[in-house]
């Protein structure tokens, strides 16, 4: 199972840089039954990145990293650099952006894929045409796995909390440039877009 979230601002305003986040469980029930616990024992109904105090967010990295059953890729946009700014906001963007966190773990996957999208966060345009976008992908890049796209509640989706987790702690790092969180995560790819242009 691979969940994908965002964070940031993918609009005008709202911010230099936007994030997309894919984690990729290899023990999912792990990862439920982490954040199971964490919510019951805080008394909240799901985990949200961008409400967690420091040591709540200590905590939750520390016991994804109990063990080595996850990878994260992610791209983060500098929309300072970025030519398109009439994509800004749109669904063309989204999916531009995913396809780009998706390639590699599509072309290293060993058998039929399953993504997973925050569907508080991803557009209702991008609903419809992001599956399509994806797949149409995956055979140009000579994938020959069945791509399932889904678009789950957050609040019910124990995995979809967790990307939203991760993005957020990697929009932070780039966002206030401290690296502490950042480093103990276990990053597969990075992607900073554009390139040549990138932070400056």
């Amino acid at each position: 199972m691979i969940c994908i979230d965002e964070s940031g601002n993918s609009g005008y305003g709202g911010g230099r840089y936007f994030v997309v986040a894919a984690i990729k469980f290899g023990n999912p029930n792990r990862i439920k039954n982490l954040v199971k616990h964490f919510c019951a024992r805080h008394k909240i109904k799901e985990i949200k990145g961008s409400l967690l105090k420091l040591p709540e967010r200590q905590l939750l990295i520390n016991s994804l990293n109990y063990a080595d059953d996850y990878k994260v890729w992610y791209l983060v946009l500098d929309k300072t650099h970025f030519q398109r700014k009439d994509m800004f906001g749109q669904n063309v963007l989204f999916n531009y952006l995913s396809s780009f966190v998706c390639e590699e773990i599509f072309k290293q996957a060993t058998g039929d894929i399953t993504l997973c999208f925050d569907s508080r966060t991803v557009k209702t345009g991008s609903k419809y045409s992001l599956p399509d976008y994806l797949r149409a992908k995956s055979i140009e890049w000579n994938v020959p796995h069945k791509i399932s796209v889904h678009f789950p509640e957050s609040q019910s989706h124990r995995g979809i909390q967790m990307a939203d987790l991760i993005a957020n702690t990697i929009f932070r790092s780039y966002r206030d440039n401290k690296l502490h969180f950042y480093n103990q995560l276990k990053i597969a790819k990075s992607i900073k877009f554009p390139y040549q242009q990138f932070g400056k």
